[in-house]
């Protein structure tokens, strides 16, 4: 089965974007990353985050796909919260859905896979980045040439190797909006993510200092919408929450959210967040 096969099929099952590349380990992130302190909910086995051969040992060719989605803008009334606007459906199942259809049919040609998004823990922007898919901004997201940061990454560790696509060349130049516009400064003048100031994290560390979260129970996506890459729409009112839509029951919140990209915070950690911001409106 050739390459381009393989990414007509995949563009046909829902991906925006595909690219291709060859495993390897990153060796360059290890000193960074053993140094790192990780968030509660992050991967904490170095070797893991850099080595895609823990994860498949057969591998040896990547079919690295992207999902885009939209950006809102959502300014908000004082009882009103928001999540990321990502946050429509779980875009793990969204991914991982379209990589499970791509694995039935290269499996039907004789090809071995396993599907990667997010949750294993490997780097998904680097597999991404030597997949051709685009360039890293100065938030240290994935900048793709025509859907830009507003992207979810997912990919397949195959059995059979690929001809790797051509880098994107890009870079933000001298632009700061993204860096200009995060409440935290949590983005270094010089490109970066301060991963521990991040608001995104701030939702949905248990351990973190009470704060305000810009009126955000979950995620943030306000250095996206600052890029001027992506494109912003209007207000969406599927992204938007009151108090009251949390008053539930632990199993009536399951019920309700299941398919909700942030359910898996529970129902405690979003009247917790709803607090924070409280305060500051108060």
């Amino acid at each position: 089965m050739d390459r381009e096969a393989v990414r007509r099929i995949a563009l046909s099952l829902g991906a925006d974007a595909v690219g291709f590349c060859v495993p390897r380990v990153f060796h360059e992130w290890q000193d960074v990353l053993e140094k790192r302190v990780n968030l509660p909910f992050e991967q904490p086995d170095v070797a893991r985050r850099i080595d895609p051969f823990l994860h498949f040992s057969q591998a040896e060719g990547v079919v690295c796909i992207l999902k885009s989605h939209d950006l809102f803008e959502n300014h908000l009334a004082k009882d009103e919260y928001k999540v990321t606007s990502s946050s429509l459906i779980d875009y793990h199942r969204e991914v991982k859905g379209i990589l499970r259809e791509l694995q039935k049919i290269l499996e039907e040609n004789g090809i071995q896979s396993t599907v990667m998004c997010d949750t294993e823990g490997l780097l998904d922007k680097q597999i991404a980045l030597d997949a051709g898919l685009g360039f890293i901004g100065k938030n240290s997201l994935l900048i793709h040439p025509k859907w830009g940061s507003a992207v979810h990454i997912g990919y397949l560790l195959t059995d059979a190797s690929w001809e790797p696509d051509p880098p994107v060349e890009g870079s933000c130049g001298e632009c700061t909006q993204c860096i200009d516009a995060c409440p935290k400064g949590a983005i270094k003048k010089e490109g970066g993510l301060r991963h521990l100031l991040c608001l995104s994290g701030m939702t949905q560390n248990r351990k973190a200092a009470p704060q305000y979260l810009e009126k955000y129970l979950y995620g943030c996506d306000i250095c996206l919408k600052a890029c001027p890459y992506n494109e912003v729409k209007e207000r969406e009112e599927r992204f938007i929450y009151r108090e009251e839509d949390f008053a539930l029951s632990h199993r009536e919140f399951q019920l309700q959210y299941a398919e909700m990209e942030f359910a898996w915070l529970g129902r405690n950690l979003l009247h917790r967040n709803i607090l924070w911001n409280q305060e500051e409106d108060r």
